[in-house]
Parts: structure tokens; sequence; C-alpha cells
């Protein structure tokens, strides 16, 4: 006992999977660079504690009925920085039922980690591995982690900044934010705000059914960004060219099979499409832009303040329908290799579509590992 804290210690000899198999309790599991080959689990005393136990290839961290603690005692599960094994929890249809609550906090972990709660909240901050959860109810929260991202929940929201790797969500309610991240995006929402900010070189595909639609800054490869009902900001470079697709490469990609969790399809490459059913659009371009539009309002106008090269038309069908095809080009030297046009189609059916002038913004150049 040291500080009224009680240290348990297991081999992970022969172990594949670390298991959690709790009713209600929440945990922290932190990597540490003095542990080889073993987990250790720290707990102040109290009843109802989570326990180690070995069944056959899986170590269990193991706990029945309630416990509560204050923050600071809540139990500390300690693994290898190198080495750990899988994390994964037997979603026992019991738990679910009761709802009861279970926080997991990962803090460092190297791991693949595959989660299903009733309800909780999860943190993860730093560390390499898949993600994968299927959650009732409780927000998530990931911060500078390598790997890929799958998680479908009924309600809670979604953060997650500076992350390289490909992320999936598919969520019923709640706000989702993704700020600063590389890799392919994909979001399924149903209620709730969708905020990408500062993509890096990313192809991105968001269906909210009732919610606003915001990607602000950064880059984008390709995109395809439909609401039901609400509006569309957009204000990213829309980038075409062979040198900004290899900076991507090399990213951690979502399996195929995981794909098929929410209606949404992957992006090809220099088409950005935007579509509101019930909402206004509003696209910001730099003069640097390279693309070929097609926009369409049905129900609204269209107003732009941009300067459109020659041949461009904006036509007034009817007092319900307006369509503008046209096309920017941005001026370059003449020694230097014409960029290819990258295409974007927007859709407005019961709305306005702006499109704006914006600030050119300095280009990112490298992708960090």
């Amino acid at each position: 006992m040291l500080d009224e804290k009680l240290t348990y210690t297991e081999s992970l000899g022969g172990v594949r999977t670390l298991r959690l198999d709790c009713d209600s309790v929440n945990l922290i599991f932190e990597s540490a660079d003095d542990l080889q080959n073993e987990v250790q689990l720290v707990t102040a005393q109290g009843d109802c504690l989570p326990e180690l136990l070995r069944m056959g290839d899986k170590l269990v961290v193991y706990q029945r009925g309630i416990h509560l603690q204050p923050m600071e005692a809540t139990p500390l599960i300690r693994v290898p920085f190198q080495g750990c094994p899988d994390i994964t929890n037997t979603g026992r249809t019991r738990q679910i039922e009761r709802m009861v609550s279970t926080q997991l906090v990962f803090r460092r972990v190297n791991a693949n980690i595959h989660m299903r709660n009733g309800v909780g909240d999860i943190t993860i901050d730093g560390g390499t591995g898949s993600f994968f959860a299927q959650n009732g109810q409780g927000a998530l929260t990931i911060t500078d982690r390598r790997g890929w991202v799958s998680s479908q929940a009924g309600k809670g929201n979604v953060q997650i900044k500076r992350f390289l790797g490909s992320i999936l969500l598919d969520h019923g309610t709640g706000d989702i934010s993704v700020t600063e991240c590389t890799g392919d995006l994909f979001i399924g929402s149903g209620t709730g705000l969708v905020d990408v900010a500062i993509p890096k070189m990313q192809r991105l595909s968001i269906y909210a059914r009732a919610g606003d639609i915001r990607v602000v800054d950064g880059d984008l490869l390709g995109a395809r960004m439909r609401t039901d009902a609400g509006s569309v900001l957009c204000t990213c470079r829309f980038r075409s060219d062979e040198g900004s697709r290899s900076l991507a490469r090399g990213v951690p990609q979502i399996p195929t099979s995981n794909r098929k969790a929410i209606p949404v399809e992957v992006p090809e490459l220099g088409t950005f499409e935007i579509e509101s059913h019930d909402g206004n659009i509003s696209v910001g371009l730099d003069d640097q832009a390279q693309l070929q539009i097609l926009a369409i309002a049905q129900g609204g106008k269209i107003n732009s303040g941009l300067t459109l090269s020659e041949g461009s038309t904006l036509l007034y069908i009817s007092d319900s329908r307006h369509e503008l095809v046209g096309s920017l080009r941005a001026a370059t030297n003449s020694s230097a290799e014409p960029r290819a046009a990258a295409v974007m189609r927007i859709s407005a059916l019961r709305g306005n579509i702006e499109l704006m002038p914006i600030s050119p913004r300095p280009t990112r150049a490298t992708i960090q590992g």
C-alpha cells in the first residue's frame, strides 16, 4: 500500500487481449515506460473494486456492482508503452440493458481499442492504434493519435483533434468537431452541427440529416457534403494536382468492411459536391482556385462575388430556378505547368447559393507523422 493505493501486477506472457468485463466503474488506461510485458492495476480501497483475472489468452479487468469513487481515486491500469495487447470489452447484454455509466480514459496507449458500451464517455489522448466503438450514449474525445477510427453512437458529442488516419463516424444526436486531421473523413450525423476545421489534404464525405455543415480553412482533395435540413459553409482550398495527392498517401486507412456502416460514398479526387435540401450554401474561393463550377438553386438565388473566366454564364431560368455554369482559372506564370481543374457541383433545393472571394492562405506543404 502506498498513499492508500493498492497495486496489483500481472504478466502479459501469452496474453493476446486485455478485456474489460465490468458493471459500472470508471477506468484510466495509461502507458508506462517502466513496464515490460506486464500490467498493473492501481486502486484505492473501497467496495466493488475491479480486479485482474487470467482467463486463457485473455487478461480480464473484472468488476461487479456499482463502484463509486471521486475522480482522483479512479482505478488506474498501467500498460507497457510497447507491446500492449488489444483492449476490448465484452459488451455484455446486462450492462447495456441497465444503461450503467462507464467512463474510459486512455493516455498514450499504443494498442488497438475496441469498445461496446451502453452509456459512458470515452477519451483518448495520444498513442497509436485503431479505435472501434459502438456506444449507446456518451461523448467521444480523441487528441493527438495515429491509426483509424470507426465509431457508432446513438447520442453524444464528438471532438477529434490532430488525428493522423481515416475517420468514420455514424452518430445520431450531437455535435461533431474534427480539427487539423489528416486522412479520409466519413461522417453520418442525425441531428447536430458538423464542424471540420483545417483539414489537411483530406477527402471527406458528410451526410447530415438535420444540422448545419461547416468546413473551413485547410485543403481538400475531394468532398461530398449533403444536409437534408441545414446550411453549408465551406471555405477551403480545393486541390486537384497530383503533388497534393501524394502528401496524403501512407495515411492509415479504415478497412473496407467498416465503411459500409454509414450511407456515405467515397468522393472522387478533384471532385467537390455540395448539396442542401432546405438551407443556404456559402462557398469561399481564393484567387488560386482552379475550378469548373456548376451551381443550381431551385428555390432561391445565386449570388456571386467572384471574377469568373470568360465564357461563364449565370442563367435565370425562372423565378424559382437559377443556374451558374462557369470556371475559375488561377493566374500562373508561363513557366509553371498548368494544374488540372477541379470540378465543383453545388445544389440548393430550397435556399440561396453564395460564391464569395476570400483571401488566400499559406499552403501547408508537409504532413506530420
